[in-house]
């Protein structure tokens, strides 16, 4: 299920017939996303992601020390963009090999989804698995960032 917005300057160009969804205004569409609202509500999905992000940038911000090979990390909620000093993708094969599935964008940018309930011992064991292979890849490219002391 999706919208999508338009300036009205813009939305003038859109006539009937000339942009579509396969799902937009459809029946099925529409029940299926207001289930989706009602489970995520009463399971109180975004506790769950509130709760957890403090604990998660602190884990993160572990992975942002100079010889992990990290240049950056992006969190909105739980989507997650780690900038690499290195390229990602066989990172990203060892994290699979390993039971954690990310992928990378860009060639350096790590991208992890986890689901919006996921359990902490689950975010946990991913996190734990994304150090492990950072740590072979940074030894593995020789990739190690050096920044001058702050103070």
């Amino acid at each position: 299920m999706a919208a999508m917005l338009a300036r009205p300057e813009v939305a003038s160009f859109l006539k009937p017939g000339t942009h579509a969804s396969t799902f937009g205004g459809h029946s099925l569409g529409c029940a299926a996303g207001i289930a989706a609202f009602k489970a995520m509500e009463e399971e109180k999905v975004m506790d769950n992601v509130n709760s957890l992000g403090a604990w998660l940038d602190e884990r993160l911000a572990a992975l942002a020390k100079p010889m992990m090979g990290v240049k950056a990390i992006r969190r909105a909620g739980f989507m997650i963009g780690i900038v690499l000093e290195f390229p990602g993708n066989d990172l990203v094969n060892d994290c699979r090999n390993h039971g954690l599935l990310i992928n990378c964008t860009h060639g350096t940018v790590l991208r992890m989804l986890p689901a919006l309930n996921i359990a902490k011992e689950d975010l946990e064991k991913g996190i734990t698995i994304l150090e492990e292979c950072l740590d072979r890849a940074v030894r593995r490219t020789g990739s190690v960032r050096i920044t001058p002391a702050r103070g």
